[in-house]
């Protein structure tokens, strides 16, 4: 693991237990692990978003070069 993917992971941690020691209920995020309002941040639900836009137009394109052959 790189050094700054393990910075990363603490700094989440460190994180994670100052909000246990707090008192406070923090919601993180599913994908990324970052304090978020929802189940999965702003940012993380874009790019999710993004990569099913791309793989959908990937399919269509696909379906229509394979029609287009018969």
């Amino acid at each position: 693991m790189s050094e700054r993917v393990t910075r990363e992971v603490r700094r989440r941690k460190g994180a994670a237990m100052n909000a246990k020691s707090s008192g406070t209920k923090t919601k993180y995020c599913s994908v990324c692990g970052e304090p978020a309002s929802d189940i999965i941040c702003d940012r993380c639900k874009a790019k999710i978003q993004g990569e099913a836009v791309n793989k959908k137009q990937q399919v269509e394109r696909e379906v229509k070069t394979d029609t287009s052959r018969k």
